[in-house]
């Protein structure tokens, strides 16, 4: 049984390690963006 908890739990980490690495990607790309096509206009905020 306690094969069985562990895993489950090590399917769970995998799981919230790929969120957590699209949310970071999601976050770059959302930078990138700003940087590159916002810097020229003025008001902007980054």
């Amino acid at each position: 049984m306690s094969g069985l908890v562990s895993g489950l739990q090590n399917r769970v980490r995998r799981f919230e390690s790929a969120r957590n690495l699209k949310r970071q990607n999601a976050l770059l790309a959302q930078l990138v963006e700003q940087l590159t096509l916002n810097q020229w206009v003025q008001g902007s905020n980054p």
